[in-house]
């Protein structure tokens, strides 16, 4: 017996009076091909992810970029902050052998007041102070990005 139920061996077995054989769907092979069965309907009804991914974005493109931009406009300037602490600019000062300790040395370690290397050690230590702090960051990195070139 599996599961109670007899084992299709036996020719004589009966279940509550009826023949082994006779009992829709409570062979072992009739489970299977049961389940089979419902698997493949259940299947049948689902579209493919990507096709439920493609309509919601195209029926709702609007919203989510809106969703985006906002959720950037916040995240991205603790974004810019960990990378700058990473580059080297901290709280404690330039870390010895980053990247910042590099670009310091190609000043020959005198920093000018408002310099690139100046501007980010100034965030590293005080942080960015929101999206006014952000954009002021990047136009001074622009700004003197050109006073370098020229």
């Amino acid at each position: 017996m599996v599961f109670g139920i007899p084992e299709q061996n036996s020719t004589n077995s009966t279940v509550n009076g009826q023949s082994y054989n006779e009992l829709p769907g409570k062979t072992l092979d009739g489970i299977h091909d049961w389940i089979n069965t419902q698997l493949d309907k259940a299947y049948d009804k689902l579209e493919k992810p990507y096709e439920i991914t493609a309509k919601f974005v195209s029926d709702h493109f609007t919203s989510i970029m809106i969703i985006v931009a906002i959720v950037a406009l916040f995240c991205f300037p603790h974004l810019l902050l960990i990378i700058i602490r990473m580059l080297g600019f901290t709280g404690k000062g330039i870390v010895k052998g980053s990247i910042a300790a590099f670009h310091m040395s190609l000043y020959g370690g005198r920093i000018a007041s408002g310099s690139l290397v100046s501007i980010l050690q100034s965030v590293g230590v005080l942080g960015i102070g929101g999206l006014q702090g952000m954009f002021r960051l990047l136009f001074t990195a622009i700004s003197s990005f050109i006073r370098f070139i020229f």
